[in-house]
């Protein structure tokens, strides 16, 4: 009999599709720079 591995705990929910287009922006366009991180948080609050 096999182990089952355990599932990893996720601190996080669920994006989908909408956290790749994120991640992609954010790599893209530097988003993660201290000086534009206030203005982008506020976007994605929006969202």
């Amino acid at each position: 009999m096999a182990k089952q591995p355990k599932p990893k705990k996720r601190y996080s929910k669920e994006f989908g599709k909408k956290e790749k287009v994120l991640n992609y922006a954010t790599q893209t366009y530097q988003l993660s720079r201290p000086n534009k991180v206030g203005a982008v948080m506020a976007l994605i609050r929006q969202c």
